[in-house]
């Protein structure tokens, strides 16, 4: 027997020891031979014969089905022979008996942690989620492990971003970021988090928010340029202010008539100019991320907003250049044409 398998008959071996003094039978009325048929299943267990346990430990429960310690020791069993749902089924049904047993507890979160682990490794990612969610509303675990239980709200929340669930990534994201230890415990986990609220609330058309929570990750990776995912967040965040830009503007246009046309244009010109969210976001996006097609688009059009027209020609010109099999390349090429009329 290798090491770690030495370590955990150890374990079970000790649970059992613990368990079987803690209740007697006067306690909770077993029947003799249920009890009887237990120690049997101990034995077999320090013998290493787990099947025979197993089986002797299932005839103590036809015989009386609340034996708190008979449903841990089959979880055990279970969680050795790497069965963690079976281990899962009968740990919670420990802790139905005995909502106060904390070596249950612990048990219950090593063994989600591995079997959610599998799962992801098998891409069932709602299915890793679901476990690690009912882990943390078991009644009194925070008490057990209050770091471990912080770090799971990230990693729930990192789940439901995969799943592309926006609302639900947040919610628990938000509840990590807001832990009083998250920051210090969790540097990276923390950077990340506000990083993928700010793409959730995007996501969600809250403007305001994304970009409160993307400059918080911009500003942690100040000193860290070379973050692969500050690009993409550069990107956004011009992208945000491109459109709420665009929002006012387009209130103006649609108000606009001959009389006030001339103002109009110079109030359009002016509230572009005045932007400050918009070029060194997506210069940097560019920069640190040259496939982003759209970041060259919104730059293109932001200058012709601004009247910049030299800089937006460039712009077109560059997504002709970089992107030629590009989806909208036709439309690029109209639009350049029309740049370069209107600025002869």
């Amino acid at each position: 027997m290798n090491k770690k398998n030495l370590v955990l008959l150890i374990a079970i071996i000790f649970f059992i020891s613990t368990f079987s003094g803690i209740i007697s039978a006067e306690d909770v009325k077993i029947p003799k031979k249920a009890l009887k048929l237990e120690k049997k299943g101990d034995k077999a267990t320090k013998k290493k014969e787990y099947d025979k346990a197993m089986e002797l430990y299932k005839q103590a429960l036809e015989i009386h089905q609340d034996m708190e310690t008979v449903h841990y020791k089959i979880a055990s069993i279970h969680a050795f022979k790497k069965n963690y749902k079976g281990a899962l089924e009968e740990l919670k049904t420990t802790l139905k008996l005995n909502a106060a047993n904390e070596n249950a507890k612990k048990a219950l979160i090593d063994t989600t942690l591995k079997y959610g682990s599998s799962l992801l490794r098998e891409r069932k990612i709602a299915d890793a989620n679901e476990l690690f969610i009912d882990l943390s509303i078991v009644e009194g675990i925070k008490e057990i492990d209050a770091k471990l239980l912080t770090e799971l709200d990230y990693r729930i929340g990192f789940n439901f971003f995969q799943l592309r669930k926006a609302e639900m990534s947040n919610e628990y994201l938000l509840k990590f970021v807001n832990a009083p230890t998250a920051q210090e415990l969790f540097k990276n986990f923390y950077s990340t988090a506000n990083y993928l609220i700010g793409l959730n609330y995007s996501q969600l058309e809250d403007i305001e928010n994304s970009n409160k929570y993307l400059t918080i990750f911009a500003d942690i990776n100040k000193e860290n340029l070379d973050n692969k995912y500050l690009g993409f967040a550069k990107y956004i965040l011009g992208m945000n202010n491109f459109n709420t830009l665009k929002v006012k503007i387009d209130k103006i246009e649609k108000a606009k008539n001959r009389k006030n046309l001339k103002q109009s244009n110079k109030k359009v010109i002016d509230m572009a100019k005045a932007e400050t969210g918009v070029e060194a976001n997506l210069l940097f996006a560019i920069e640190k991320s040259p496939t982003l097609e759209n970041a060259y688009v919104l730059l293109g059009n932001f200058y012709y907003l601004k009247k910049d027209i030299d800089n937006s020609i460039k712009y077109y010109k560059l997504l002709i250049e970089k992107f030629p099999g590009s989806a909208d390349v036709e439309i690029y090429k109209v639009f350049l044409k029309d740049i370069e009329k209107r600025k002869k």
